[in-house]
């Protein structure tokens, strides 16, 4: 988290009973996250810059280039923030210290990483971030392909730097099918 390792984490510091948001960006290429707080629930106001309706959970399960905005009314003491790499071995972490106590281990894991993990289902936009319910003007297939050998990933079987813009319209509904 931030660049820093468990055994030395960023400390963030708030007084207890503070509100807070926290930005969490995932920053990786390849690995989604498993993130918590210690000891809180985390309440999930906005997703890729979006608000959506608050929803709140124990956990969130944070992809390859998404952002979770959430909020959080902060208990007195120290707390790992902990995002543990999902399907391999690693996890990084942050402590938020409100008050005095000993600072949680390198290797805390928190508990509610494995309580209500919030799934995608579970958001919904608020009403000036929500698309018209309307049928799209034009439609794109997709058809991804490739493979590591050689390395080579393509879209409608041509690389990109070979391809040619999907032509869209500024105020155009687009539905891509892949």
């Amino acid at each position: 988290m931030n660049g820093r390792v468990p055994a030395a984490p960023v400390t963030l510091r708030a007084r207890p009973r503070q509100r807070v948001r926290l930005r969490i960006v995932n920053a990786a290429a390849d690995t989604a996250f498993r993130v918590a707080l210690g000891g809180h629930r985390l309440t999930v106001t906005h997703t890729d810059g979006f608000p959506v309706r608050p929803v709140t959970a124990d956990a969130l399960l944070v992809g390859m280039g998404e952002r979770y905005d959430v909020e959080v009314a902060l208990g007195d003491g120290a707390f790992p923030l902990t995002a543990v790499a999902e399907g391999k071995v690693g996890q990084g972490m942050a402590v938020v210290r409100t008050g005095m106590g000993r600072p949680p281990a390198a290797g805390s894991r928190p508990a509610e990483l494995d309580r209500r993990l919030l799934r995608p289902g579970d958001l919904r936009a608020t009403p000036p971030a929500t698309l018209p319910d309307r049928d799209p003007d034009r439609s794109h297939d997709l058809v991804l392909g490739g493979g590591m050998m050689p390395y080579r990933w393509t879209i409608n079987g041509t690389t990109y730097d070979r391809s040619q813009p999907l032509p869209v319209r500024a105020g155009e509904a687009v539905r891509l099918r892949s």
